[in-house]
């Protein structure tokens, strides 16, 4: 844990005063269109039943209305209504039906305000956010990082992926490639070419086995510290948008992978760059279960470190799985869990951070405040 604060403290040396950005909040409130004004509506009006009344509900069923007739919602009208929901202000809900109003009528108000668990004005306003989160999250196609938690808190902060080198990786067949050649190359032309390509490695969808990426064990196990660690997820098609300065697809898994690489061009730069199916985009079947999409780079400098920058709107969702001290507790009681919901609001309020959870085939990924899903195992997961 110690060395997790540490991390965080090198990307933000006061982070411990970073507040929930509400301008950012009510601008993407106020964006909300009218079709999905009018879907998040319906399911409001069946949590207001006319007979015991929840204020929060009330006052979020209010927010809809207010947005529907065209007006703007801001911190003022958010503490108004609470006003008047406390006040029970038979003028201002005038404009609903008898049934609602008779319960407004009969709720009894405590001593203690209805709306003191709810000051954030992020949590007040979450459902919404979510509705969003979930219909891009089942209906994007994906690309996940899975990683530790440190290096999650730097990827979000910096918004940057690190490109690593092809001797790095895992397995041996593509670490040691046996090249062969002919007398009119070199080998040591070969080693240099080589030695320029840098990789991104992620995790993909299977479309065709409907295995979802994100559920991958082995992933999380070697990864992401055993479940203790992150999962990031992408939109494909916005994080790939500058595609003259790198290339990426799927790896195709095979029987046949044969590590030999026969050199039959003495341009060998050329030969890479005709080649860069079998050179990068192919492993061997027993590797099939990563389902690894690749994003290759060539470098014009080899000491240089290089670094794929993250559009902000192509982050869709952060998935943990596990906290240290959290073992028997929610991850959503750790301070991991803090650190990344602040990072990701500095992005955007609308990146849920979701709870990989569940036994069987009862698997989920839930949010924070425990009453619906981002996805579930046993719903079609379509919106």
């Amino acid at each position: 844990m110690q060395k997790a604060q540490n991390t965080i403290k090198e990307y933000y040396p006061k982070f411990e005063e970073i507040k929930q950005i509400d301008p950012k909040l009510f601008e993407y409130l106020n964006s909300i269109s009218e079709p999905e004004i009018d879907r998040l509506m319906t399911d409001y009006e069946f949590k207001i039943p006319g007979i015991e009344i929840q204020p929060v509900n009330l006052l979020r069923f209010d927010v809809l209305n207010l947005l529907k007739a065209g007006n703007k919602i801001s911190i003022e009208t958010i503490e108004s209504i609470k006003t008047k929901i406390i006040e029970k202000d038979e003028k201002y809900f005038s404009k609903y039906s008898d049934k609602l109003k008779t319960a407004l009528k009969s709720y009894f108000i405590k001593k203690k305000s209805p709306f003191v668990n709810w000051k954030d004005n992020y949590y007040l306003l979450l459902p919404f956010i979510y509705n969003k989160a979930k219909k891009r999250f089942n209906n994007t196609d994906k690309l996940y990082h899975f990683t530790s938690f440190e290096s999650a808190v730097k990827i979000i902060a910096s918004k940057q992926l690190r490109y690593g080198k092809l001797s790095d990786m895992n397995d041996i067949n593509e670490s040691y490639k046996n090249f062969y050649y002919n007398k009119e190359i070199s080998i040591e032309d070969i080693k240099k070419e080589c030695n320029r390509y840098r990789q991104i490695s992620l995790t993909s969808d299977d479309k065709y086995k409907n295995k979802k990426g994100f559920l991958i064990t082995p992933m999380w196990a070697h990864y992401a510290e055993k479940g203790y660690g992150v999962c990031l997820v992408f939109d494909k098609e916005k994080l790939l948008t500058e595609t003259d300065t790198y290339f990426s697809d799927s790896i195709t898994y095979t029987d046949s992978f044969n590590n030999n690489i026969n050199v039959d061009n003495p341009n060998i730069s050329q030969f890479f760059k005709e080649n860069k199916e079998d050179l990068f985009f192919k492993k061997k079947t027993e590797w099939s279960n990563e389902q690894e999409y690749r994003i290759i780079l060539r470098l014009d400098d080899i000491f240089k470190f290089k670094y794929f920058n993250i559009p902000e709107n192509s982050f869709v969702a952060i998935i943990m799985c596990r906290a240290k001290g959290c073992e028997d507790k929610s991850v959503f009681d750790s301070s991991e869990y803090k650190y990344l919901e602040n990072l990701a609001n500095k992005i955007s309020s609308d990146i849920p951070i979701v709870e990989l959870g569940g036994f069987f085939d009862d698997i989920s990924l839930r949010f924070k405040n425990g009453g619906d899903t981002l996805w579930n195992s046993k719903k079609l997961n379509l919106i």
